[in-house]
């Protein structure tokens, strides 16, 4: 009779590792799908903010062009004035 309990017991703490062991891994692949998803989120974000920090950058530099060309026009009215006075 003890045999069979031994057995049983075995059996059952076998069993019980088997499951403890799926359910970790199960944990573990979820956690590392999660992070899959977390890293492309990130991903796309940085594309994001690279392609906004590239559209920023073209407007100064048209802002500045344009600025140049506003000083380039007030040094022509202010020769201008200076004549005339």
């Amino acid at each position: 009779m003890m045999d069979g309990n031994v057995f049983v017991l075995g059996i059952l703490g076998l069993l019980a590792l088997v499951a403890v062991v799926t359910i970790w891994q199960m944990f573990a692949t979820w956690r590392a799908r999660a992070m899959l998803a977390r890293e492309d989120e990130y991903r796309g974000l940085s594309a994001r903010a690279v392609a906004a920090q590239e559209s920023s950058s073209r407007r100064l530099d048209e802002i500045a062009a344009e600025v140049t060309q506003v000083r380039v026009r007030l040094d022509a009215i202010e020769r201008i004035l200076t004549v005339v006075e």
